[in-house]
């Protein structure tokens, strides 16, 4: 969601999370339990009443609009000349661990050629592109969901020499600016300190002269509660786009 219409729901004692906002395909790449594919005999042994395991963690990854197991991708038929998440989760799928769900921003170019998002190349090869981590989750086997903290994705993907979306800030939401009254005002300035400090300018991270997404602030708590703050200038580059139906990746996937 926003943040500008929701930076209400941030408060100065509020844990959170600043990272870079990455403009490319959103993708998620995990290893869950899977219902296995048992044979003949196991079948009949699991009918009489015998305990056979009928699970197994395998990979499965998902655009923003197709989940899929990788293992049966030459089944699927798509409609994008390359299927870039089942390409990805090759490259990456030995750092996803049991349980693990990577979510990612896939950022670059296609080995066609092709722009995943227009111009955005944030240091990839030409006709290459990055797997960006912004987000980690672990499952266990009773279906529980435990959210991993921005130093928690930091060292998953040191670990696993991933790359991540850069981390601009972790602690107390007060703490980032301790000059600014939490009595008065607090939120109006706050918001503006954000916009001022991480919003406006060229890419950080691109070598192409593109203006800069923005970023995310997590807010830390019992669910995942990302809030949005993008800037003018990519806003106003993103309906000169979709005016003029430039096409991209993320919609198409």
């Amino acid at each position: 969601e926003n943040l500008k219409r929701n930076i209400h729901k941030i408060n100065p004692d509020d844990i959170i999370g600043i990272g870079e906002k990455y403009h490319g395909a959103n993708a998620t790449f995990a290893k869950i339990l899977c219902k296995k594919k048992l044979n003949l005999f196991e079948k009949v042994l699991k009918k009489i009443g015998v305990n056979i395991v009928d699970t197994e963690y395998d990979y499965v990854c998902s655009s923003r609009r197709v989940v899929k197991n990788i293992e049966g991708e030459k089944e699927h038929h798509h409609f994008y000349d390359f299927d870039v998440w089942t390409d990805a989760m090759h490259r990456i799928k030995e750092s996803v661990q049991d349980g693990a769900s990577l979510y990612c921003e896939v950022v670059g170019q296609l080995p066609t050629g092709s722009w995943i998002q227009g111009s955005y190349d944030y240091g990839a090869k030409e006709n290459d592109y990055k797997v960006i981590v912004f987000r980690i989750t672990q499952t266990n086997n009773k279906g529980q969901v435990f959210e991993f903290s921005q130093p928690q994705i930091k060292r998953y993907c040191e670990k696993y020499e991933l790359e991540h979306a850069p981390f601009y800030y972790y602690g107390a939401a007060k703490h980032l600016y301790p000059e600014l009254s939490t009595e008065e005002h607090w939120h109006e300035n706050f918001l503006n300190n954000l916009i001022r400090d991480y919003n406006e300018g060229d890419c950080l991270y691109c070598r192409n002269k593109v203006p800069r997404e923005g970023v995310v602030v997590v807010k830390e708590g019992n669910v995942y509660e990302p809030y949005k703050l993008k800037s003018v200038a990519f806003l106003e580059r993103e309906t000169k786009e979709l005016d003029s139906l430039t096409p991209n990746l993320e919609d198409e996937g």
